[in-house]
């Protein structure tokens, strides 16, 4: 699976989800859904009403086959809905961004994430999907905006892309990365 491990500034994951709009795709909010249906995110408006929603699915005319599959569940705290299967319907590719955070007093970068399935099941037949060499692209242009600018940063047992923005704070010293790759709290 292709995957771009991240940090980031509020800056950058805001850079990213504009910049993933401007290019004509729609994002999906991977959020608990009350009905079968989920919402759409086209413009830079709507986008604000699911400004706090960590994860996201894009969807693109010119990658997209079928619509993204939804099926019941039971969350704990919401009680009953729906939630997007993963790797059923699009193919999508996916955006886990959590926000930047204060923590004892200092500003934390987010963790994220930019990645796509090698292959996805039809929701209609269970074939299966390939992502298209459009949604390559796309995915290589979003892994692009986040490097520009920014720098790698090695931990003890991985090492993560600090976008450029994160990359401009973690250097002047008004953020840490966060654990594993920060130092531990005393």
């Amino acid at each position: 699976m292709p995957e771009l491990d991240l940090l980031l500034a509020t800056a950058d994951r805001l850079r990213l989800l504009h910049w993933t709009l401007e290019l004509g795709a729609v994002l999906v909010p991977d959020v608990h859904y009350a009905a079968p249906h989920y919402e759409e995110i086209r413009s830079l408006s709507k986008l604000e009403q699911f400004i706090a929603a960590r994860q996201f699915h894009v969807l693109r005319s010119d990658w997209q086959v079928e619509p993204l599959l939804m099926k019941p569940y039971v969350n704990k705290l919401k009680g009953g809905g729906f939630y997007i299967a993963q790797r059923y319907g699009g193919p999508a590719l996916t955006y886990a961004l959590y926000p930047q955070r204060e923590e004892n007093g200092r500003a934390v970068l987010g963790r994220g994430a930019i990645h796509h399935y090698s292959f996805y099941y039809s929701s209609a037949d269970a074939r299966r999907l390939g992502p298209g060499e459009p949604m390559k692209a796309f995915y290589a242009a979003a892994t692009q905006l986040m490097k520009t600018g920014g720098s790698r940063l090695k931990g003890k047992v991985r090492g993560v892309w600090v976008a450029c923005d994160g990359s401009k704070l973690l250097a002047a010293k008004q953020a840490t990365p966060p654990q594993p790759w920060g130092e531990a709290e005393g």
